[in-house]
């Protein structure tokens, strides 16, 4: 049990930092210019005016494109927490 306890923080601390800051149980916007990176196809691309943006599980996810936005909000699930 201990070894699954220690692979678990192992895990956490390889795994990339979010791109939205959670404060208060609220993610703070990025600010716009700032390079944001599409969970669906992985692009990086600056914030923009117009940039699509989702909210799940109180966090920001941001889009290069519309068509990522609506596969993402098919299904969350399966794109927020990727690696």
């Amino acid at each position: 049990m201990r070894r699954a306890g220690l692979g678990l923080v192992l895990c956490l601390a390889a795994c990339p930092a979010p791109t939205a800051k959670i404060l208060g149980g609220h993610a703070e916007p990025v600010a716009l210019g700032e390079p944001i990176r599409d969970p669906i196809s992985g692009v990086q691309c600056p914030r923009g005016p117009t940039t699509e943006v989702a909210v799940y599980q109180e966090r920001n996810f941001y889009f290069c494109a519309a068509k990522n936005r609506r596969t993402f909000s098919a299904d969350p699930a399966r794109y927020a927490f990727a690696p």
